[in-house]
């Protein structure tokens, strides 16, 4: 929630990433220490959204493990919420695995406000809550899927647009 982690909510798709540089580099590890990352941390509420992981936690499961435990453990608000269907790969003390299923329609038109970010999205997306209703109904309501929902209306910055090539796909689908 974002009141909770004042400071920023995360979000980073690690899909098709195997390897460990790759990983540093999109947490930002790639040109700080882990110590000065945590330091710089250390005072800040935020939450890691890291969808996606399947891949990492293959490829470098007991790494990947070690640099989010080393984050965790030298702060004080930095969480973690780790999307993976790899669990047996993901052993970090005090952690809880929860199975996510799509996001209740509420949240996921949350998660769609805060995803879609520049202005111009934004005013789409609030001008028009019914498209943005009807859209969340034709898509699965997974962070992934709406991650991939918010990069579409950032652009075509056009609901009705992103409407009709849903509609478009569906009828083609339902063609096959």
């Amino acid at each position: 929630e974002r009141n909770h982690f004042r400071d920023n909510i995360v979000y980073i798709n690690l899909e098709k990433v195997k390897s460990l540089a790759t990983f540093l580099n999109r947490i930002k590890l790639d040109y700080l220490s882990i110590e000065k990352m945590c330091d710089f941390l250390n005072s800040k509420e935020v939450l890691f959204i890291l969808d996606n992981c399947d891949m990492i936690l293959e490829f470098h499961g007991e790494k990947f493990v070690e640099k989010v435990t080393q984050i965790i453990t030298n702060t004080k608000h930095v969480k973690f919420v780790i999307c993976t269907q790899i669990i047996h790969k993901l052993k970090i003390n005090g952690s809880q695995a929860l199975t996510l299923s799509a996001l209740e329609e509420s949240d996921a038109y949350r998660l769609l406000l805060h995803l879609a970010g520049d202005q111009a999205s934004m005013k789409a997306i609030l001008g028009a809550e019914s498209q943005v209703r009807e859209l969340l109904q034709m898509v699965k309501r997974t962070p992934k899927s709406l991650w991939t929902l918010a990069e579409t209306i950032r652009e075509k910055k056009n609901l009705r647009a992103v409407l009709n090539e849903l509609e478009k796909e569906d009828l083609a689908d339902e063609g096959e």
